[in-house]
């Protein structure tokens, strides 16, 4: 970890270089994961990679990615004094209102890319929207890899509860 800065008046919490983090995009950008600017905490959109080494995690397990995810924020806050209930307090504050998930594997692009916005349960639905791709996807993939083989088979129903 590396240590927290003070830049502008406000503290930066685990800064980094963009040189260092991603040197084949060409950049020298100083980020960082967090920051404190009076009693406000900014936290740097998380994703399901270990804080200290910056290793992608749980890769094809999107409810082991969410996990870390949250543990990645509960570190965060942890780290400038603060925790989740600092976060969430109050009858009326919600948490989150979207969730989204985007999965890559074997082929150069996303093979799914589900998001839900403005809703009183983002994950449930998420998940839920998960539940009816997930058979479906890999036959997505297929036919985008193989066109010719889809070009034979147009008439079928995709399979999963959109076909028979």
């Amino acid at each position: 970890m590396t240590d927290p800065i003070i830049v502008g008046g406000h503290l930066r919490i685990r800064p980094f270089s963009t040189a260092d983090s991603y040197p084949e995009q060409r950049l020298d950008n100083d980020l960082c994961q967090a920051v404190v600017a009076g009693n406000t905490i900014y936290l740097r959109g998380q994703v399901p990679q270990d804080l200290d080494t910056g290793e992608s995690v749980h890769i094809g397990d999107p409810a082991a990615q969410a996990g870390q995810v949250m543990a990645n924020i509960e570190t965060l806050l942890a780290e400038v004094g603060a925790s989740v209930e600092h976060v969430v307090s109050g009858e009326a504050v919600t948490f989150f209102r979207s969730a989204g998930m985007v999965i890559a594997e074997s082929v150069p692009w996303p093979v799914t890319d589900l998001r839900v916005d403005w809703h009183d349960d983002p994950v449930g639905q998420l998940a839920g929207l998960w539940q009816l791709w997930r058979p479906q996807a890999a036959s997505y993939v297929r036919r985008a890899v193989h066109p010719a083989e889809a070009a034979a088979g147009a008439g079928e129903q995709p399979p999963g509860p959109f076909g028979k």
